[in-house]
């Protein structure tokens, strides 16, 4: 029990284990709720789905890739999410990014169920950061433009973050969505952080990107991967000059260790790395201790679950 709480989601923030020890199953059997952000955001989620009990278990979700989005992005670049799910990382991202005058957030979501959710809770956000661009497309990201099948599995209720594209449809369920490249999105631009989770889709987001990334126009990409180091993706990052590392977490702060790292992966937190064109700027950013994420933000956001 004491081994299951001993975690830095609760060490850096104890009101989170405090609401998870006086909470009630009451907010667990709803279907839709309000959550409050560390970062000072209000996110509408379903508390029977995945995200949604991350969130209530652990303030978070995915310590490793939301301290990392939080460190690498800078005010005023663009940044990219691709698999945006109900908006949760964009949140992230659009906080970071945001000024007085600019900056820029764009983000993809496939599935249109959930994408009607994450435009929900973005709606609200561009209220928050009103000179700031936040541009949600109801498509994919992938290698060409046109039509694709995206399959959703018989746990897909549970985990809507397990959609995925498939070459042709199957006996589960599929949904005709469109797709456009990241070139074509981006045209000549430069892309600070680009967020990549597509459920093994990542290759073809990467071909529909060779001219961002051989001009050298993205600085840092954070992308969760279920293969063991080297894989496809992380070959093709290495063959256009960018360095991959792993991103690791203890209970004191976030690591950077090689990507052939042997550390043990586990089966409850995504193994996460990064591709980065200025190795050096990532560790100087992962150097102090703790969990930046995690710090209370005073943002004026009601509608929190207490």
């Amino acid at each position: 029990m004491l081994k299951s709480l001993l975690k830095p989601e609760y060490l850096f923030k104890p009101s989170v284990l405090l609401r998870r020890l006086l909470r009630g199953p009451s907010k667990f059997n709803s279907d839709f709720a309000d959550y409050m952000l560390p970062w000072g955001l209000s996110i509408r989620i379903r508390p029977k789905e995945e995200h949604g009990r991350m969130l209530l278990t652990l303030g978070v979700i995915d310590l490793v890739a939301s301290e990392f989005l939080w460190r690498l992005s800078e005010a005023g670049d663009i940044q990219v999410d691709v698999g945006g799910n109900i908006g949760y990382m964009t949140s992230i991202l659009c906080t970071r990014t945001h000024l007085r005058d600019g900056g820029r957030v764009i983000t993809f979501e496939a599935n249109p169920d959930v994408y009607d959710e994450m435009a929900f809770n973005i709606s609200r956000w561009r209220e928050v950061f009103p000179n700031m661009e936040i541009q949600t497309l109801n498509m994919a990201a992938s290698n060409k433009t046109g039509l694709l099948q995206l399959e959703m599995p018989d746990n897909f209720s549970n985990n809507r973050g397990l959609s995925r594209i498939v070459a042709s449809g199957s006996g589960v369920r599929t949904v005709e969505v469109a797709a456009q490249t990241l070139d074509s999105t981006i045209g000549e631009q430069h892309i600070g952080v680009l967020k990549l989770d597509v459920e093994g889709h990542e290759l073809q987001v990467l071909e529909g990107s060779r001219r961002l990334f051989s001009d050298r126009r993205v600085r840092d990409c954070i992308f969760e991967e279920h293969q063991e180091y080297p894989t496809p993706v992380t070959d093709w990052f290495e063959s256009h000059g960018y360095k991959v590392i792993r991103l690791h977490r203890s209970l004191l702060g976030p690591k950077l260790l090689d990507g052939n790292s042997q550390i043990r992966r586990t089966s409850w937190h995504p193994t996460n790395f990064l591709a980065t064109l200025d190795e050096e700027r990532a560790m100087r950013l992962t150097k102090p201790r703790g969990w930046d994420v995690l710090r209370t933000s005073h943002l004026p956001l009601a509608n929190s679950i207490t």
